[in-house]
């Protein structure tokens, strides 16, 4: 299995992956019910799953790479600015996509989120934190953008 697909399919499985001191840390919130074979298959690609984490968890406030998951709160932190996601980044933007009747949004990294409800809820349950980030950041602006046609308008 490919590193990205083994992430993707860790997050639909619903468990939170971070590098803490060059390791890659797993949290699920029912260990019971996180299949072994992923928890192997995680081991097997460590090292290649700790490159692409590093790259793809990133701040949403200082585009660090410091960030981690603060389990006993259960949300993300970054390590350098301190800021914190008091959210679940996952369920703000697909309510995000909800608000604008889940459109088809062009990422800057050239992936398309399908139009429809069902692509919004699978693509919030596999993306990375980078990607929520940029999804978010493309529905506020489409949403500042048209805030301020209708004041035109008017």
């Amino acid at each position: 299995m490919l590193t990205r697909d083994l992430l993707r399919t860790a997050y639909l499985h619903g468990a939170v992956l971070w590098v803490e001191d060059g390791n890659v840390c797993l949290y699920h919130p029912d260990a019971e019910q996180f299949p072994a074979e992923l928890v192997e298959q995680i081991e097997e690609q460590k090292h290649e799953l700790a490159e692409l984490l590093l790259r793809e968890n990133v701040c949403w406030c200082c585009d660090g790479n410091e960030v981690r998951f603060n389990r006993e709160c259960g949300r993300y932190e970054c390590t350098r600015c301190g800021w914190h996601l008091r959210f679940n980044p996952r369920r703000w933007v697909y309510d995000a996509g909800r608000y604008f009747a889940f459109p088809a949004v062009l990422l800057p990294d050239g992936y398309v989120i399908p139009q429809g409800k069902q692509a919004w809820v699978h693509w919030c349950s596999t993306a990375t934190l980078r990607q929520l980030r940029d999804a978010y950041r493309t529905l506020a602006r489409a949403g500042h953008f048209a805030r301020k046609v209708l004041k035109v308008l008017e």
